[in-house]
């Protein structure tokens, strides 16, 4: 070859230098044998040929003299050391085994979750419902926490419920966040993924403990059994996956609440339950029954004797008005639409609802009027400030309602209050709408996991399992108050000890080219 053409020989070695990094890096970051990763091996593999063409007298010395004696012995060790490299990482592989070594023990999970996977009678998938813009890397650790400690009984997938084909035939929103666990033919759902409620989940799961929710029937009530937009065959779908049980009890032939009754619900009659009625219902409240009481505004004055025993035993106040809402009128073209947020965090039905809205249709308010000693009152859901409860009922028929101080309830109106009684476990809902759990909101942003939450709060559902807490540990790095003393922190850190180290190694190969 000519001596001119030979002094380019070198950049076919630095161009299949370049080409061969560009490879191994595709390679790692992609883990794909995709179009770029196989050019990228061409054009190391046209490098190499292009060097031996133009300089083939080097190519020749480089493998019959003293430095091939030397790389084949570096060749030999350097496959020995891949060899031994190969079969350690094979056998971690195998034997997987981590230690979580932060002082809190915040990678690891708490006794009570270990042994409630080491009881999971059969295999469990869990579908966790993230867009695919959404970082998952938190969700995923956990869920990788419960694989590795299940035996193998666990498997979970992520999919995009935006594009997910099952989620769209089926017509039904699910939330972003959402974790769904199947086992068999039992289903549990999740709106917030943290250890918490992962376990309560599985627990919920292996108990296989049915519940059963009686909806109050014949009072023009809202039923479960129907299809239309008004009926709750949605909600009650829902819940069948969850192994609750839904049935309907009708007060005036029945003569009293079945024993077996976990939750009773009540879904906005249109006729007033009658005072008998009502006492049944007080009676079977009184032994630790729970209900869910949706009473919509009436327009009327008369007495209710469901709204009259629900005050004075409970102290909570149905108002005899109608919200109006500027938010539902801006942005739903309705000023009857009520828009509603968490008020208050409470257990099961708002803690993990934080960040969602409710939408109730013609509501009314439902205050927390006074605490009795043994029973706990929490306003869950209340308006935004632009809403008012207006009292004066005649101005919604020409429109000339205005929110009057001191006769209406202005700003943060309630429309969802909780009673619990701690000395007979009772609990209650009381709602001032029931349209909102119907089929026709189903899409409606929180409202129905609003409604399931409260079934599963009235159901105590939220008691099986709690979890050993962990003590976060704060640790804080106090500097030296030296002038720009970060800056030279990263100096020495990020460059100079590097360059150091990286000078040093071409000094000592220079001077050993030198010597040899």
């Amino acid at each position: 070859m000519d001596s001119k053409w030979r002094r380019f020989a070198p950049f076919g070695l630095y161009f299949a230098l370049l080409a061969g990094l560009t490879a191994i890096g595709l390679y790692f970051v992609q883990r794909e044998w995709n179009l770029a990763l196989q050019i990228s091996l061409a054009l190391f593999v046209i490098g190499l040929a292009a060097f031996a063409i133009l300089d083939p007298g080097r190519l020749r010395r480089a493998l019959t003299g003293r430095q091939a004696r030397y790389g084949s012995n570096t060749v030999i060790v350097t496959i020995a050391v891949l060899g031994i490299l190969s079969m350690i990482t094979y056998l971690a592989y195998q034997n997987d085994k981590r230690w979580d070594l932060t002082e809190d023990k915040t990678n690891s999970l708490a006794p009570e979750t270990i042994d409630t996977l080491k009881e999971l009678p059969e295999s469990v998938e869990v579908v966790a419902y993230y867009y695919s813009r959404t970082n998952k890397d938190q969700a995923r650790l956990l869920l990788d926490n419960y694989v590795r400690n299940s035996g193998g009984k666990i498997t979970y997938q992520f999919t995009d419920p935006e594009t997910d084909t099952a989620v769209i035939n089926s017509g039904k929103t699910i939330t972003e966040g959402t974790i769904s666990l199947r086992m068999g033919e039992k289903q549990q759902e999740i709106t917030y993924l943290d250890e918490q409620n992962l376990t309560s989940a599985l627990v919920k799961l292996i108990s296989g403990e049915t519940k059963i929710v009686y909806f109050v029937t014949g009072h023009g009530e809202k039923s479960p059994l129907d299809t239309g937009d008004q009926s709750y065959s949605m909600a009650k779908t829902t819940l069948e996956k969850k192994n609750y049980t839904v049935k309907e009890l009708n007060l005036l032939t029945s003569k009293g609440i079945p024993e077996d009754a976990n939750v009773l619900v009540i879904a906005g009659p249109t006729q007033l339950l009658l005072v008998e009625e009502v006492q049944l219902i007080g009676d079977y409240l009184a032994k630790g029954g729970s209900a869910i009481i949706m009473k919509d505004p009436t327009g009327s004055v008369g007495e209710d004797p469901l709204v009259d025993y629900i005050f004075q035993v409970w102290g909570i106040q149905y108002g005899n008005d109608v919200l109006i809402d500027a938010n539902g009128d801006q942005y739903f073209q309705n000023p009857f639409i009520a828009v509603g947020g968490v008020a208050a965090s409470h257990p099961i039905i708002t803690n993990e609802l934080k960040n969602q809205a409710f939408l109730f249709q013609i509501t009314r308010s439902v205050s927390a009027a006074e605490t009795t000693n043994s029973s706990t009152l929490i306003e869950a859901v209340k308006t935004g400030d632009q809403a008012w409860a207006e009292t004066d009922l005649a101005s919604l028929n020409d429109g000339s309602y205005q929110p009057d101080q001191g006769t209406d309830i202005v700003g943060s109106v309630p429309i969802v209050t909780t009673g619990e009684n701690s000395t007979t476990n009772t609990r209650i809902v009381a709602v001032g709408d029931s349209d909102f759990g119907t089929n026709a909101f189903q899409s409606a942003y929180g409202n129905p996991s609003l409604f399931i939450n409260m079934v599963d709060w009235a159901a105590g559902q939220d008691s099986l399992i709690s979890l050993t807490p962990k003590s976060a540990t704060t640790r804080t790095l106090n500097l030296p108050a030296i002038p720009y003393f970060t800056g030279l922190l990263y100096l020495v850190t990020f460059v100079i000890i590097p360059g150091a180290a990286l000078v040093t190694g071409i000094v000592v190969f220079i001077r050993r080219r030198r010597k040899g």
